[in-house]
């Protein structure tokens, strides 16, 4: 049987500090063992193997990106024709009465 490790070891191993440790136990993120008797305050201690597997499952790897991007692809879908503003103000001009 493997020693249980202490919650500043694994903190350390870890690489973050004890709040942030005692965080991750209170998400449910890494499990531990109760050693101690107390109610309100019992010793807990960790697997080396359940540390191992918050780490494995924690790790990333970033890939960059092998291809080359291509322009966006830009197409029209209606059927509107472009015409100029002062030819469609004068259609929709009133003509004047009188003159």
């Amino acid at each position: 049987m493997t020693p249980l490790l202490k919650p500043a070891e694994v903190a350390a191993a870890l690489n973050v500090s004890p709040r942030t440790l005692r965080g991750l136990i209170r998400d449910g993120l890494i499990a531990y063992v109760i050693t101690g008797r107390g109610k309100k305050r019992p010793g807990i201690g960790f697997e080396a193997t359940e540390i191992e597997r918050f780490k494995a499952e924690r790790r990333r790897r970033e890939c960059p990106p092998t291809s080359v991007k291509a322009a966006p692809s830009i197409s029209m879908t209606s059927e509107a024709t472009a015409g100029s503003f002062l030819a469609l103000r004068k259609l929709r001009q009133k003509p004047k009465r009188g003159g």
